[in-house]
Formats: C-alpha cells, sequence, structure tokens
C-alpha cells in the first residue's frame, strides 16, 4: 500500500486554467467565453499560450517542487528567477522522457534547427493511439527545443499576461475549494480501501492498473473537474490530480448556472447516448463493443462516451492490458435530478 499524501496549491489550476481556456472542448467550456479570455492578451502572447497548450506541455511535476505556497505568484518568481535559456529544461521532467527522445531533443538543442527526419525519429518512439495526434505537438516541442532562450522569454511574458488578465483574480474565488476538496479527500483516504478512493476522487474512473509507486501526492484541480491526470514526480512516486469543483460552483467566474446542469441534461438529449447507457446499464463494455452494436463508427462512439463521462454518467474501468470498459454510473443519473431539483429550489 503506497504512502498516500496531499498537495494543496493553486498554482496547478494557474497552468490547468490555461490549458482549459485554450481547449474549451475538451474541457467543456462555453467557447465564446473561451475565447474572450484569450481575446485580453497581446497578439504575440496569446500565439505562444496557444501553440504551448497544443504541444501539452503541463509541468505538474515541477510546480509540485516549487517553494511555499505554491501560488501562481510563485510559480512566476520561480520562472524570473531561472534565466530563460534553462526554463525549458526546468520545466520538464527529464527522468520521464524516455532515453532515444532526449538524445534527439539534446541534439536539435545544440545543432539550434530539427528536421523532419528529426520529427520522424521521436514519432517512432510514441505509441500509437487513435484517440491521440500528436504529431502536431511533437513539431512543436521540436520549435521549443531548437531555441529555447525564445521559448523561456515567451513563456514569462505569456504566464505574466495570463496572470494579470484572469488568474490574479480567479485564484482567490477557487482557493477554499481545492482546500475543501483536499480535506473530504483525506476522510475517504481513512475509510476506503486505494482503488474505491480513485473511483471516488476521479468521479467515475475505476483503476484496475497496477500501481507500483511507494508514494500517490493527491493534487486537488478545480479547473480539471471531473477529469483526472496521473503523471510519475519520479521513480517512485505518482501525481494524481482530481476535480475539486464543487456540483453547485460555476466553472465560468459569475454564471449563475453552474456548467455541471446544463452539460448533463445536453448529455441526456442525445438519443444516441441515451441508447449507450441503456447498453451498459445491462452490462459494461468496450467502445467497439459500443461501436458495434450501435453500427457507429468507433471515433463516433468515442465522442459520445466523452460527453457522457463528463457529465459523470458514466464509469470507466482501466486495466491491466490496456483495455477501456465502460459502464452505467448510476450515482450520476441521482446526481442530475438532485441538481435540477436543487437549482428550481422543488426541494424546498
Amino acid at each position: 500500500m503506497p504512502t498516500l499524501t496531499w498537495d494543496t496549491a493553486p498554482a496547478y489550476d494557474f497552468l490547468v486554467s490555461l490549458m482549459a481556456i485554450h481547449d474549451p472542448e475538451t474541457f467543456s467550456l462555453r467557447p465564446s467565453w473561451a475565447a474572450g479570455i484569450r481575446s485580453r492578451l497581446p497578439t504575440a502572447e496569446r500565439e505562444f499560450l496557444q501553440r504551448l497548450c497544443e504541444a501539452n506541455l503541463l509541468p505538474l511535476p515541477w510546480i509540485y517542487h516549487l517553494p511555499a505556497p505554491k501560488d501562481s505568484r510563485t510559480l512566476l518568481a520561480e520562472l524570473r528567477r531561472l534565466p530563460a535559456a534553462e526554463r525549458l529544461m526546468a520545466l520538464l521532467p527529464l527522468e520521464t522522457i524516455s532515453e532515444p527522445v532526449l538524445t534527439i531533443l539534446l541534439e536539435v538543442m545544440a545543432r539550434g534547427a530539427w528536421s523532419t527526419a528529426d520529427l520522424e525519429r521521436i514519432m517512432a518512439h510514441i505509441p500509437a493511439n487513435p484517440t491521440n495526434k500528436p504529431r502536431a505537438g511533437v513539431a512543436i516541442m521540436l520549435d521549443f527545443w531548437a531555441n529555447p532562450t525564445a521559448f523561456g522569454e515567451m513563456l514569462l511574458l505569456g504566464l505574466e499576461s495570463f496572470y494579470s488578465e484572469f488568474f490574479a483574480e480567479e485564484e482567490g474565488r477557487i482557493l477554499p475549494h481545492l482546500q475543501a476538496a483536499a480535506e473530504q479527500g483525506q476522510a475517504w483516504a481513512a475509510e476506503l480501501p486505494l482503488p474505491e478512493l480513485l473511483e471516488e476522487l476521479s468521479q467515475g474512473v475505476r483503476y484496475e492498473l497496477p500501481i507500483t509507486a511507494d508514494e500517490i501526492v493527491f493534487v486537488p484541480i478545480f479547473w480539471t473537474t471531473p477529469l483526472i491526470i496521473d503523471m510519475p514526480l519520479d521513480a517512485n512516486r505518482l501525481l494524481f490530480a482530481y476535480g475539486a469543483r464543487p456540483p453547485h460552483i460555476s466553472q465560468v467566474p459569475g454564471e449563475a448556472v453552474p456548467e455541471d446542469l446544463p452539460l448533463t441534461l445536453k448529455a441526456l438529449a442525445d438519443p444516441t447516448r441515451l441508447r449507450i447507457l441503456r447498453l451498459l446499464a445491462e452490462r459494461p463494455l468496450a467502445p467497439s463493443e459500443l461501436a458495434q452494436a450501435l453500427r457507429l463508427r468507433p471515433p463516433t462512439v468515442t465522442h459520445h462516451l466523452q460527453a457522457l463521462r463528463l457529465a459523470r454518467l458514466v464509469r470507466l474501468t482501466l486495466s491491466a492490458d490496456d483495455r477501456r470498459q465502460y459502464a452505467i454510473r448510476p450515482a450520476g443519473l441521482t446526481r442530475v435530478v438532485a441538481m435540477l431539483y436543487e437549482f428550481v429550489q422543488l426541494g424546498e
């Protein structure tokens, strides 16, 4: 049984909210609102941050090692302390990059340029995954490695702009929810076995994967809800980031209607998704099995399952053989009814 610890820090949300605002569909944000936030940023900084997010550069392990209080001011101060040319390598946990890929990246850095051959060599070391198309992101990352000084300079400028235009005010709003989520998680940890704890914190992901880490560091993040992020901190520790936003609180500041309610009702309003829920109520199924039963293309089924997962209406089981299986999540159906009653105050 690994040791369980918690790390409550708004600096994680600083970067995750940046990702969400640049990829609103994945995070179920209203695209027009996200575009409005992006439009506040200067053009050069906005374009750089868009590329940063497309490269999927999310250095949560680096944030873990920041000094207290690990807020956005601490993050920006630490970046200013580092020379611009060193910021890229400081952000990335190099031990998590395979040796062949790291060798290619260091060659690109030394040359100050990259070629199609470099891109193909890296792609050869990335496992094939039909739901993930990293080629464009790898190309952007090669641009960063070819000129780490320019990357470091624009990184600081971009994050300073994002902080002043959005996150400076947002940080105070979300901090109490991070603290409450950490307290609730620790209470569950005292009562639940690890697999049930992970499923509760993830709001619907059941792990059948072996966990070999000596320590799991749990990180509540407001802006991921209900998505999770797990990644190694080092050879012996796993970082597990989970959603910390309560159902009655809107992700978008100032919204009167929490996104969870229309999001879930929208998920239920689609006939195909209702058919999927009915099939999953009978027995757990893999996406390929659902595609066959519904006579739909697998990407279409994957899209619908993602919508149901974001609405917390299905449970996803991750198996050791890399098999994904979905089942209905009755608690999600109960939750949407309760949210609707609470919002229109029929429970009074």
